[in-house]
């Protein structure tokens, strides 16, 4: 009884904690009966997933695993009765269980997996091998004869090579009589079947001689052309013999794989431009794949470039799947434009990516619903990725200027931006600026900022309407949730990259988010600043009481007790301050629960938020614990206005007009805490040494008589307080002491704190030097934390975790703060075309467009009346007129390389000339030469 409590638990331990580790266990121990009850309690709490692929060495799944060891058929037949797929062919091996069987000799298990009726007998592996193939190479004759005696089995089916089962068998290093007798009895065998131009008979009786008399006669039975398996003609590379065999053949399954192609995959990976034609014209899936390629084949001849499959694809009228969850065909495209496809009969000639891409790229543009160019692989990565690791300038700029989003992050957090040069991005800003066309005179001149690159990536919901342009109108954008300044962010945050935060579209795309944020920004300063005010006014109350009564708590019970005391405040004033107080903390609790709720990992890690728990703890003990002692009190006073007023510090410094300010005060900070850490053992040593000298344990004044004040009275030394006369008691150590005291002198007050003063300096001129990038990416950090706040957490792990304790469609946070986000975001309720137009001539007015008629949801309720900076207009006319000059010395270098080319075309026509000048001439002299000659001879000869 106790033995089967133990039992149970174990049973427990081992479904909860690594299931599939103890069902490997059980088949390795042949334990039958542990390996059911596993099963049964593992799919019971779905804690077993039979799909799972174990790592080196096994690099299969359960049934594979059962599949290549003899005496483990019972396994098999348990998982064939739980339904596991038989007929999954395995990513590393290759291979399905039943090749794993028939390649290993596993009869039993064979048996078993002929017997379960989804089985397919003639499944190929990726090298279009059968199990009777594998079982013939391997020379198991009892595996053979199996499968040999199957009914639906193909005995004389070829290989990718073109060799059938048998010829394997025959064509064996080693002889095996057995093997070889399975084949010549079996009657569906076509032993007079030509494999490279030899019949199989012939091998048969050069390899065994022997067995000739075994074999029927000729003809006896069926003759099976090598026309019956249409891969022969595309492996020989007889495009008209393959399409006039599909064309007159009937019946004849079009999606048929050799186990790595389907004859369409065959033809875009290889290059045949007239197959895929004909193949498209016919009955075949073009989305068909076969187990071993889940490539599909438009995918194929992205990777390969082969522009020409590709148009032909995009002419058909068939339903064609231009993209799936982890890939795209325009993402393969960029993806195979820097391989070597110089591979054997791949034809290279028809390889060209550049035409392909922009192919593709023309029908993302214009369908987004087959083609979405911000679709990422199982890696994270788009095609913006990608291009930016290969440094494709050109595909860069084409990306981002049909919408590709530069701040989609990879699994590794990585945007396309970390790969993307200043100068190409700049160049892409730059082409984002236009202007209407008009004169800049015109009142209606408009210059044109496009912020499509800077949209989160869009999802639609796809409506039934047969009319595709009725359904773009129609279709509801959704955008992720995505910080909308989370590319800016990470530009603030790479050095190389930041300076571009001045650039006119980054600039006015902040002023629009800070305009939509700025009002909630403001009402949080002015309920903080009431808060301050009212902590501030009711310490110091305190204090005042505190100097005179015993117990300090404003409560109703020392009302009394504060009425009789020369207090300048009266009693009623002192509740009325207390209830006020404890209000704005209630309401600071929850304005503080309310952002851990909504993004715990970003509110933990902000030290800012940290700052403001210790205010609200500090300060609940003053209002709320009744302290007897003075002392407590006080101190705790004076901590909760330091707190209080540094909070005040750094919350009005996040306006973009202090932030200069206060990014000085923190950047020296933290340079000089990093410069003090390292020469703080300098400091430490020093106090060591004056406690060894200047201790005198009957001064009871002496600052030196313990290390922990040596060293406090040491880094009070540092700023000038020396009092040497007055408490350095040289007269202990003469002459080491004041040799020590110089050394200190030199080494820290001289040489340290200058090279402090000096630290400090250089950051402050750098932070004024760079005063407009410093206020830039101080809005971005507000912006961005506003942002993440309204979003929710952004760690995936914690909205999964979310979602097994919510069952709705948004999580906790979002909905929360789903409509707060809706009154921040640009995207796409003010910017629904990605861009806005600054009417110049009419005080920088921006207009939204057609947002302003569709939309009155988010920010654009508060944007329809705003006004573009003066400077920031001005930095977008240099940039057009810079642009306008870069097109008009673009051409202007165009004509000269053609009159440079014509000029040299000029002289080789006026070289062409003289040669053929000289050439008439000297044929004329040669003729004239001739005649004279001609006329001397026939004198001659006359006379």
């Amino acid at each position: 009884m106790s033995n089967l409590k133990m039992e149970n638990v174990e049973l427990i331990n081992v479904c909860s904690i690594g299931s599939n580790d103890q069902l490997l266990k059980a088949v390795q121990s042949n334990d039958l009966d542990l390996f059911k009850k596993l099963l049964e309690i593992g799919l019971g709490n779905s804690s077993i997933d039979l799909d799972s692929i174990f790592d080196e060495p096994y690099h299969g799944t359960i049934l594979d695993i059962c599949c290549i060891s003899t005496g483990r058929s019972e396994f098999v037949r348990i998982l064939c009765s739980v339904g596991v797929d038989v007929n999954v062919i395995n990513k590393n091996r290759k291979k399905a269980p039943i090749h794993l069987a028939a390649a290993n000799g596993c009869k039993d298990a064979l048996e078993v997996l002929l017997e379960h009726p989804p089985t397919n007998i003639n499944l190929l592996d990726s090298d279009g091998n059968s199990a009777l193939h594998l079982a013939a190479k391997s020379g198991n004759a009892e595996c053979s004869e199996l499968l040999l005696n199957s009914n639906n089995i193909k005995a004389n089916q070829l290989n990718r090579k073109g060799f059938t089962p048998a010829y394997l068998a025959a064509t064996s290093k080693k002889k095996n009589d057995e093997l070889m007798m399975a084949f010549i009895r079996c009657p569906k065998v076509d032993l007079d079947m030509f494999i490279w131009d030899k019949s199989l008979r012939s091998v048969i009786e050069e390899k065994y001689p022997h067995l000739s008399e075994e074999m029927p006669p000729e003809g006896t039975r069926n003759i099976t052309h090598h026309c019956d398996n249409p891969f022969v003609y595309l492996y020989s590379n007889d495009i008209e013999g393959f399409i006039s065999h599909i064309t007159s053949t009937k019946q004849l399954d079009l999606n048929n794989h050799d186990g790595k192609h389907t004859y369409l995959q065959y033809a875009c990976d290889f290059g045949l431009p007239k197959v895929v034609q004909v193949l498209l014209n016919l009955d075949v899936d073009p989305n068909g794949i076969c187990p071993s390629n889940t490539k599909y084949a438009i995918f194929i001849a992205s990777f390969r470039g082969f522009a020409d499959i590709i148009q032909l694809f995009l002419n058909s009228r068939k339903c064609i799947c231009y993209q799936t969850s982890n890939s795209t065909a325009l993402l393969e495209v960029i993806k195979g434009s820097d391989e070597d496809h110089n591979s054997l009969d791949v034809n290279t000639d028809l390889c060209d990516h550049e035409r392909s891409f922009k192919m593709l790229l023309r029908k993302s543009e214009t369908n987004p619903l087959e083609l979405n160019i911000n679709q990422s692989d199982d890696k994270g990565n788009t095609c913006l990725h990608y291009a930016a690791k290969i440094g494709d300038r050109d595909s860069i700029l084409s990306l981002l200027e049909k919408g590709a989003y530069i701040g989609k992050r990879n699994v590794l957090g990585d945007p396309p931006l970390a790969d993307i040069s200043p100068n190409i991005l700049e160049s892409h800003l730059n082409k984002c600026i236009k202007s209407n066309g008009k004169s800049p005179k015109d009142i209606n001149y408009e210059i044109i900022c496009s912020y499509n690159f800077l949209c989160p990536p869009k999802v639609y919901k796809q409506k039934d309407i047969d009319n595709y342009q009725s359904q773009l109108e129609g279709l509801e954008y959704i955008p992720e949730n995505i910080p909308e300044t989370d590319p800016l962010l990470y530009i603030s945050e790479v050095p190389e990259l930041r300076p571009l935060l001045k650039h006119p579209v980054l600039t006015s795309f902040l002023h629009l988010k800070w305009f939509a944020i700025k009002r909630y920004y403001k009402v949080n300063l002015a309920f903080y600043i009431g808060f301050w005010a009212l902590l501030t006014i009711y310490t110091l109350l305190t204090f005042k009481i505190g100097g005179q009564n015993s117990n300090l708590s404003l409560t109703q019970n020392n009302i009394t007790e504060f009425s009789t005391n020369s207090v300048p405040f009266s009693c009623d004033t002192a509740v009325y301050l207390w209830v006020m107080v404890l209000g704005f903390l209630i309401a600071l609790i929850f304005r503080e629960l309310f952002q851990l709720i909504s993004s715990p990992f970003t509110y933990i890690m902000s030290l800012e938020n940290w700052l403001e728990i210790s205010l609200i703890v500090l300060t609940s003990f003053l209002l709320l614990r009744d302290m007897s002692c003075i002392s407590n009190r006080n101190q705790i006073s004076a901590i909760v206005i330091l707190l209080s007023w540094g909070e005040l510090i750094l919350l009005v410094g996040r306006h973009p007009a202090l932030a200069i300010h206060l990014e000085m005060f923190k950047r020296v900070t933290k340079n000089f805490l990093q410069f003090l850490v390292w020469y703080s053992i300098l400091i430490i040593a020093f106090a060591l040494s004056f406690y060894m000298l200047f201790r005198n344990d009957a001064d009871t004044d002496n600052k030196f008589n313990y290390p922990s004040s040596a060293t406090f009275k040491t880094i009070v030394m540092l700023t000038g307080e020396f009092d040497t006369f007055g408490s350095l008691p040289f007269s202990l150590h003469p002459i080491v002491s004041h040799a020590l005291f110089l050394l200190f002198i030199f080494l820290i007050a001289i040489v340290l704190v200058n090279l402090l003063n000096g630290l400090a300096v250089s950051d402050t001129q750098a932070i004024r030097a760079d005063a407009e990038i410093v206020a830039h990416v101080s809005r971005v950090k507000l912006i961005h934390y506003f942002e993440k706040m309204a979003l929710g957490d952004p760690f995936s792990w914690t909205r999964k975790a979310q979602n097994h304790v919510n069952n709705y469609g948004y999580s906790i946070p979002s909905v929360c703060t789903r409509r707060f986000y809706l009154k921040i975001r640009l995207f796409p309720d003010a910017l629904q075309d990605s861009e806005i137009k600054i009417l110049t001539n009419q005080r920088n007015f921006v207009d939204f467009g057609s947002s302003t008629k569709k939309s009155q949801i988010g920010c654009i309720a508060n944007c329809q009346g705003y006004y573009l900076e003066k400077e920031i207009v001005n930095e977008a006319k240099s940039i057009i007129k810079l642009n306008s000059e870069g097109a008009e010395k673009s051409c202007m270098e165009i004509l000269d390389v053609f009159i440079e080319k014509f000029k040299t075309v000029e002289k080789s026509v006026e070289e062409i000339k003289k040669m053929l000048n000289a050439m008439n001439t000297r044929s004329e002299i040669d003729s004239i030469s001739s005649s004279s000659n001609f006329h001397v001879l026939n004198g001659s000869y006359k006379s």
